[in-house]
């Protein structure tokens, strides 16, 4: 047979089929091998691993995940820090307002005194009020867990204001009213010029009525009233003295004189009074308030 330009003998075709059994005579066969029994792990190198695990990203995760669990602590312990740093506060502020305290009391001992040192009562009126206001915005920062000590440290912190209040409208009357009671240094001889007794007296009451009515609001009812009533005779006073000069009436004068000294007096002695029970007042508060601040103190401790 004669295929594609050759022909095929039956000797060709006999050649052609025992080259081919030959051929797969001599290829060896492989059996077929199961995935997995026959699975091995594979060898990587370092440079195939430094290419599969990125280390930028790996520390970009782990600090997020720090910084996560860092701010969850923060947030949650945040409370009770705020808390006790608040208590700290107010445990200083009380250090520090107990020794202004204790110069405040010490100088209210002078309060009905001939004698306060003005600089003093200055100083310690300044001192305590700042200390004052640094223990209120301390106990402004406690937490509601505190509710119960803040509102007992308002209202002794009140107490120590009130007390301050006091002791300093006592000083602020006690230097307005004091030149007031000064007695008059009025002529009551024989001899005495009429118009230099008339404008001596002048002087005087015109100093009078004008520190009188320069008396601050906070001066004792008492003796307002009897500043007031003073200066109500003023006018007979001076009248009846200076008709007693102008008759020689030397006893009319000088009985005139002694009049207006007393009420002086005795207006000073209502004053003295009044600036005891104020020191009193003002002495109780501040011992009250310097105990109830110890205390408190220990249990915010």
């Amino acid at each position: 047979m004669e295929v594609l330009g050759f022909t095929e003998t039956p000797s060709t075709i006999f050649d052609s089929r025992l080259v081919w059994v030959e051929t797969e005579a001599q290829a060896p066969v492989e059996p077929k091998q199961d995935f997995f029994t026959s699975w091995l792990p594979t060898e990587m190198g370092t440079a195939m691993l430094g290419r599969r695990i990125r280390w930028g990203m790996l520390a970009t995760t782990t600090l997020l995940v720090v910084l996560v669990a860092g701010t969850a602590v923060w947030v949650y312990r945040r409370p009770a820090v705020e808390a006790a740093r608040a208590r700290s506060e107010v445990a200083e502020s009380i250090a520090a307002l107990t020794p202004e305290i204790e110069t405040l009391r010490q100088v209210n001992t002078t309060l009905d005194a001939e004698e306060i040192d003005a600089a003093a009562v200055t100083n310690v009126n300044l001192a305590l009020d700042s200390a004052v206001r640094r223990l209120f915005e301390a106990v402004g920062q406690l937490t509601d867990d505190d509710a119960d000590t803040r509102t007992r440290l308002i209202a002794v912190t009140g107490k120590v204001a009130e007390a301050a209040r006091r002791f300093g409208d006592a000083v602020t009357v006690r230097s307005a009213v004091l030149p007031v009671l000064v007695p008059p240094a009025l002529p009551v001889g024989a001899e005495v010029d009429l118009e230099e007794a008339a404008a001596t007296f002048a002087d005087w009451q015109a100093r009078y009525e004008t520190l009188r009515e320069s008396l601050p609001e906070t001066t004792f009812e008492g003796i307002s009233h009897a500043l007031a009533a003073l200066s109500a005779n003023l006018s007979g006073h001076q009248r009846l003295y200076l008709d007693a000069l102008a008759d020689a009436d030397e006893a009319t004068a000088s009985g005139v004189v002694s009049r207006i000294t007393s009420d002086l007096e005795e207006i000073r002695g209502l004053l003295m009074a009044e600036l005891t029970t104020a020191r009193e007042e003002v002495e109780a508060g501040l011992a009250a308030a310097e105990t109830e601040l110890a205390e408190l103190a220990e249990l915010i401790g």
